[in-house]
């Protein structure tokens, strides 16, 4: 299973607005480290890829610096978007490029509440548990975020809008 975090985030509203998103500080810990820690504990996770766009460069750094103090035989690697594609447009490309593999993705400007190992563990274990899965959360800020559509019969998500 392969893993993608989004982040490409210009952290525009938070405490640094020059520092990438995933690099935010929280409990001492850049959100990217407290991530990547969580994907490599899961078994089924075989390679992490960071999907980067601002502040690619300070990213790398930042990556290469982490596994360097962090032993796995997990890959991870990144991929720059050439072009601002939004939020969800660098994945896209990417799925595309993959023959039904099965992925996990999460944003790299949040950590869920009990972590990423319980996220996955909360989808895999799912008796409606559907190919794809997303965990959303509320935020002060709708006018300039991702927002889903859910289906007023069954409460599914319709849409990534």
């Amino acid at each position: 299973m392969r893993a993608f975090i989004l982040g490409g985030g210009q952290g525009s509203r938070t405490v640094n607005p020059k520092l990438p998103k995933v690099l935010t500080e929280v409990a001492g810990s850049a959100l990217l480290d407290l991530q990547l820690i969580e994907l490599i504990s899961i078994d089924e996770v075989t390679q992490i890829t960071l999907l980067l766009g601002h502040g690619a460069d300070e990213v790398i750094v930042h990556l290469q610096d982490f596994l360097a103090s962090h032993v796995t035989e997990k890959t991870v690697d990144y991929v720059i978007e050439n072009e601002a594609l939004g939020s969800a447009g660098m994945l896209r490309q990417v799925l595309s490029e993959l023959n039904d593999e099965i992925c996990f993705v999460t944003l790299g400007d949040i950590l869920p509440r009990g972590g990423i190992v319980e996220s996955f563990h909360i989808w895999k274990t799912s008796e409606t548990k559907k190919e794809n899965s997303i965990f959303v959360h509320p935020n002060n800020h709708p006018n300039d975020s991702d927002s889903v559509k859910r289906s007023s019969e069954n409460g599914l998500v319709e849409a990534i809008i």
